[in-house]
């Protein structure tokens, strides 16, 4: 029962972290193939977000490159990006990190993150000239799945699971200039700290689904398929509190039962399993044309977030 509540966070983390406001610095380096788009902004001045920074920065896990080249030089604003699997990626990413004006990027410190475990194994580190854009990676790398390329462009830090991703990043378009994603931000409610967009033009979120749900055996969203598009304004507001909202858009108005019956049973199973974490989570299913809206309110939830840390999010998406 927990682990489930754990993905749902995992997941929660992956694709909802997007800040309603202008697109940030960082998206501009998010291609627009993606399937699902993240950004978090304002990492130190909101109380909720804040306490989710902390947490995961000194959180006991050693093996996250990310967590431990943000300790060192501080984080202002992140974006990721998750693409259809390729090249025998079972997680393919995009991770753009702006750090504060005046930090300084020890590009040593990233390749020694990156090489981790690697160096008696054959790997070493390599750079190419892209546009104007250098991309260092591993170069012989034995394993998948994990970060493994850079670019350093000012006080941005593109890091991804392979260079070719690299290459999209600086090739555009971003994902921000959708006219899908621009229609989810216009309506999801500006006053939440974050928003989340799920493209599924020609089936890009439910390729991202699919392999997740056989993994774990869950059933996470049957109409997926029928989908134009989802979107969610989230707010953590602190620690143990979150609110937020989901829209599913219809890519056809005869699907739309189905999709009211995804979203009532998403609600109901939300409430169930964290009821049985005496965790309390209430919510209400609304309809318009071809949208449904989902509203739910979260409270207890400090010690699943603690969990998911001690987990790793990337480790709770990609394990078996």
């Amino acid at each position: 029962m927990k682990k489930s509540i754990i993905l749902f966070l995992a997941l929660l983390l992956m694709s909802t972290f997007n800040v309603i406001a202008e697109p940030g610095s960082t998206t501009k380096y998010i291609p627009e193939s993606s399937n699902s788009v993240v950004l978090c902004k304002n990492m130190q001045g909101d109380e909720g977000l804040k306490w989710i920074y902390n947490t995961w920065i000194n959180s006991p896990r050693d093996d996250s490159v990310m967590r431990h080249f943000v300790k060192t030089v501080g984080l202002k604003e992140l974006s990721v990006a998750v693409f259809p699997p390729e090249n025998g990626f079972s997680l393919y990413m995009i991770i753009v990190l702006e750090i504060p004006a005046d930090a300084k990027i020890n590009p040593d410190l990233l390749n020694t993150m990156l090489l981790k475990g690697l160096e008696t194994k054959g790997a070493g580190m390599k750079s190419m000239d892209y546009k104007s854009k250098k991309i260092t990676y591993v170069h012989n790398k034995p394993v998948k799945d994990e970060l493994s390329a850079y670019c350093i462009i000012d006080n941005i830090i593109v890091l991804a699971t392979d260079p070719e991703l690299l290459k999209k990043a600086i090739d555009g378009p971003a994902a921000t200039e959708s006219a899908h994603y621009k229609d989810a931000q216009s309506l999801v409610s500006s006053s939440r700290d974050c928003f989340y967009f799920a493209e599924n033009s020609e089936g890009r979120f439910a390729q991202f689904l699919q392999p997740l749900e056989k993994k774990w055996k869950l059933s996470l969203l049957l109409s997926v398929e029928d989908l134009l598009w989802l979107g969610s304004s989230f707010d953590i507001v602190d620690s143990n509190k979150a609110t937020g909202e989901i829209i599913f858009t219809g890519a056809d108005k005869a699907a739309m039962d189905d999709i009211v019956d995804d979203a009532e049973f998403i609600g109901e199973a939300f409430k169930r399993k964290f009821t049985a974490e005496k965790i309390n989570y209430t919510g209400v299913v609304d309809v318009a044309e071809n949208k449904v809206k989902l509203t739910f309110q979260i409270e207890g939830l400090e010690p699943l977030w603690t969990s998911l840390f001690k987990v790793g999010v990337i480790n709770t998406l990609i394990s078996n």
